[in-house]
């Protein structure tokens, strides 16, 4: 399954999450930047508030692009124990990293919120919305985040992720919901005609 763009994505998530429609006790929570677009579609056509969350991804000591778990403002950390293992990687070598990546999500966190105060998330269906999974660092970092505030139910909804990343999601949530699970999955932006970086505007004017 392909998909127009973030949007399409977002608009197509519905069908799955339709009992949901105008519900005073549900919210969708989008993950920065991209997530944030699908989840401001998706909360559109079920007519729910729209908050967002800004995990960050835990890059390697001696290479950032390799991402080695996630962390958010909050401190809510996700680290992939194969990957570190393998590296040699303890919380204590990557302390450094983990501290950049918190640093950098409390930023995106108040540039997104605008002093606007975090909508209430205890005792509320949450449904983390995000453009697609791919190792799921990113979405179990905001996962523990969400839990912290002891919701009544954990939902996650995406449009695609790999069948193994996907299963290991389900097993911390509720509820979950997803559209394609190719068993060869290659990248999110593959199964995307538009995968365009999404802007900070953008983001902003999702939330207002």
């Amino acid at each position: 399954m392909h998909f127009q763009d973030r949007r399409d994505a977002g608009e197509g998530l519905k069908r799955g999450l339709a009992s949901y429609r105008a519900s005073p006790h549900a919210i969708v929570l989008g993950l920065a930047r991209g997530g944030v677009v699908v989840a401001h579609a998706l909360a559109k056509s079920l007519t729910l508030p729209l908050d967002v969350l800004c995990p960050r991804k835990v890059g390697a000591p001696h290479n950032p692009e390799l991402a080695v778990g996630a962390v958010t403002e909050d401190g809510s950390l996700f680290l992939n124990e194969d990957i570190c293992r393998h590296l040699g990687l303890t919380p204590e070598l990557l302390a450094p990293a983990i501290q950049h990546a918190r640093q950098e999500a409390t930023r995106q966190t108040a540039l997104y919120r605008q002093n606007r105060p975090p909508l209430r998330l205890h005792d509320k269906i949450v449904i983390i919305a995000d453009d697609g999974l791919a190792t799921g660092a990113t979405m179990r970092a905001a996962i523990a985040q969400v839990k912290k505030a002891k919701p009544k139910r954990v939902i996650v909804a995406v449009p695609v992720a790999p069948p193994d990343a996907w299963g290991k999601i389900l097993s911390l949530v509720d509820e979950g919901f997803v559209l394609s699970l190719p068993p060869d999955f290659y990248a999110v932006g593959a199964y995307y005609e538009d995968f365009s970086s999404t802007s900070d505007a953008e983001v902003l004017s999702c939330l207002r």
